[in-house]
């Protein structure tokens, strides 16, 4: 007999440990796509593929005359500048960064706007620092080159120099790797020069050996690459860069193992993006520091989204988001497409919890009883349980009571039935820790929560989660 009861108890934890993934946390197929008035946000590790296009801009953006510089002492730079005498715009791709610093560029011209005068560096790097620039050329395109581990996305209207322009908003630790491509030279010149950014920052580049041979502040010069791809890193944190269109964009987002403190990133967004009087994302994580963790558990392979009555389709069922929603996944797809002058983003994938804005979708079947709908999984699971007390009671009375039920119960004797009775409290025992830890690990799927990653973070929040289990597993 014991040597039967053994594979049973291993058997019954095999069984509870694959309930997580297949039975309390099931996969819901998902896909939606967003108007003109939803803002949508997505949190975790990211892999954007395609490339953003560059915005044709007047070429009196750029503060120099071309027809000035027609006749310097480097003919490189004279054929890129006659290249621009007859040009009524370039492309260009203005961009908001803490800080930029581009690979190793073999021919780099500096022109000072104040007096004319040109400078030439072989094999330098150039940085800016707290300046916000525009990369241009006759054609300009952008990709990003490299996944980043945890990432905050979203795209918004802003307004630049008094016209609305579409950008990328994209929160980071990680530095951004990007490659700025399609022109035959790349003009990188300071915002300031045409408008008031409020920062001024400066530029500085540095030589081979890592010495410094020109520093310059906002305002005053243009930078010119003789180079027809400029591989580049944006700085750590947040990121704004403004585009025209979009060329097969898409962002593939997945569950990240980075813990983030949310709040911090967006307190480094510019507060003219964030305000709610204009068209930017505002920031709806104004959160105590000491759950900010919180929202990284739950916004980790998630997706927000704020003002949306849009369609969301489920399996074969469709309903309508109202006003927001939040979808969790563990890895989604999402192409981002400009058409008919807004952006539109279109996600698929399967999530573990999907929240239209006034209820969360379950394809649980329900039972109504008496005016309430119950679960029909957990209510199996609890006839089940009550089944087996009850056979394991008759199984276990007492010796004088052994005639009752004809032949039940089983005549034991007493040493094998004391073995047997602490034997299967102990199974009890095991299963109810079992279940616990089963709920838990399903809990953290669905909700992004635990139990027990809480313990060594937050007491409160750890026990509040875990009388949210029990309820959870009493249903």
């Amino acid at each position: 007999m014991r040597g039967g009861l053994v594979p049973l108890i291993i058997t019954l934890l095999l069984i509870s440990i694959a309930i997580p993934s297949y039975a309390l946390a099931p996969l819901y197929e998902f896909n939606f796509s967003t108007g003109i008035k939803t803002k949508c946000l997505l949190f975790g590790e990211m892999e954007m593929k395609g490339h953003l296009s560059g915005k044709n801009i007047p070429l009196d953006f750029v503060p120099i005359n071309p027809a000035y510089f027609v006749s310097t002492p480097y003919s490189e730079l004279n054929s890129i500048i006659a290249s621009l005498v007859n040009r009524s715009y370039l492309s260009a791709i203005p961009m908001y960064s803490k800080g930029f610093a581009t690979s190793a560029c073999e021919d780099v011209y500096v022109i000072n706007i104040s007096d004319g005068s040109v400078q030439n560096f072989k094999n330098v790097e150039i940085y800016t620092d707290s300046m916000p620039i525009a990369i241009m050329s006759g054609k300009v395109d952008l990709r990003f080159t490299k996944s980043i581990s945890y990432g905050i996305l979203s795209f918004l209207t802003m307004q630049m120099n008094g016209e609305d322009v579409d950008g990328v908003l994209l929160l980071s630790d990680d530095n951004l790797n990007v490659e700025v491509k399609n022109g035959s030279f790349y003009a990188i010149v300071p915002l300031s020069t045409t408008y008031d950014t409020g920062e001024e920052g400066y530029a500085y580049i540095v030589n081979k050996n890592g010495n410094k041979v020109w520093e310059g502040g906002a305002g005053n010069w243009v930078i010119v690459v003789n180079k027809n791809t400029l591989p580049a890193e944006l700085l750590p944190s947040a990121n704004i860069i403004v585009f025209g269109g979009t060329e097969k964009f898409s962002v593939n987002v997945k569950k990240s193992n980075r813990e983030v403190n949310i709040t911090s990133l967006f307190l480094d967004v510019p507060e003219e993006f964030t305000g709610n009087g204009g068209q930017g994302i505002g920031s709806p994580f104004n959160f105590p520091d000491r759950y900010a963790f919180l929202l990284g558990d739950i916004l980790n392979g998630a997706v927000l989204l704020f003002n949306s009555t849009d369609e969301l389709s489920v399996g074969s069922e469709n309903y309508n988001f109202s006003g927001f929603g939040l979808i969790r996944f563990d890895s989604a797809g999402f192409d981002i497409k400009k058409s008919y002058g807004y952006i539109s983003t279109k996600g698929e994938g399967k999530a573990y919890l999907i929240f239209s804005g006034d209820e969360i979708y379950s394809d649980v079947e329900l039972l109504p009883v008496g005016g309430f709908s119950l679960p029909l999984h957990p209510l199996a699971l609890w006839i089940l349980a009550i089944a087996f007390f009850l056979m394991f009671s008759v199984i276990l009375k007492r010796k004088g009571e052994r005639k009752i039920a004809g032949k039940f119960p089983l005549d034991i004797r007493d040493d094998y039935r004391k073995w047997i009775k602490y034997t299967f409290i102990g199974i009890y025992a095991v299963l109810f820790i079992a279940t616990f830890f089963v709920f838990d690990t399903a809990f953290n799927e669905i909700f992004g929560v635990s139990f027990v990653s809480f313990l060594s973070r937050d007491l409160l929040l750890s026990a509040v989660v875990l009388l949210s289990e029990i309820v959870f597993i009493a249903i």
